[in-house]
């Protein structure tokens, strides 16, 4: 599903992830690399938690094979 750009925080405030985002504490499920608002490509449903990944090309194409 697509969130709008201007809902993003709105959507990351909800989920609780917010504050941990802005600080850097979260990290591309596929990379590793410090999630940003900048570099936020997808929120990855993985049970009950969710997971994070960084639009570099490679983990966008991680993602689209998993879908």
């Amino acid at each position: 599903k697509a969130v709008h750009e201007g809902d993003l925080l709105g959507l990351l405030e909800s989920l609780g992830e917010r504050i941990q985002l802005e600080n850097g504490e979260r990290k591309c499920v596929y990379c590793q690399r410090v999630i940003t608002i900048d570099n936020l490509e997808a929120i990855i449903p993985v049970g009950q938690s969710i997971a994070f990944s960084c639009n570099q090309p490679s983990c966008i194409t991680a993602l689209m094979m998993e879908e």
